[in-house]
């Protein structure tokens, strides 16, 4: 398993809050494995993308974009996402007249919202364990970690 440091993160000039991030997840260690289990512990927390796009090879990056299948959460991330914003503009839109039909509206607004967040969790799960399998495919380049 590869390792990936603390110095080569600072290296690709992440914004402060990413930045900031991995400090705080590297919690004084100069370097961490690259696994599955810890890449998708932290998914929420680390641009996943943007790491692949700044890190890795070409080879290894088009390795990650066709390991995606973060493709599938992607899609239906953007279902829930769609049926999010139809609830919320029918809420809006004064289409639900009483209090039972407003109450109704607002409910079915609630599950749409979650059923976004959850696929947006499950999209950035895909998205580590995409950058962890070509990461770790990868040829070290010029990472003295590996």
């Amino acid at each position: 398993m590869r390792r990936i440091t603390l110095e080569q993160i600072k290296n690709l000039r992440p914004c402060p809050k990413a930045y900031s991030d991995a400090v705080i997840y590297f919690a004084g260690r100069e370097s961490v494995e690259v696994t599955e289990k810890a890449a998708v512990r932290v998914a929420q927390l680390f641009n996943f993308m943007w790491l692949a796009y700044n890190i890795l090879s070409p080879s290894a990056l088009n390795s990650f974009k066709k390991k995606l299948a973060f493709m599938n959460a992607w899609g239906n991330y953007l279902l829930a996402e769609e049926g999010a914003s139809r609830a919320y503009r029918l809420l809006q839109d004064g289409a639900p007249k009483t209090t039972r039909e407003k109450a109704a509206a607002k409910k079915a607004h609630k599950r749409a919202h979650n059923k976004m967040v959850a696929a947006w969790r499950e999209c950035n799960k895909a998205k580590a364990r995409a950058f962890v399998r070509a990461y770790n495919e990868d040829a070290p380049t010029n990472d003295a970690t590996a």
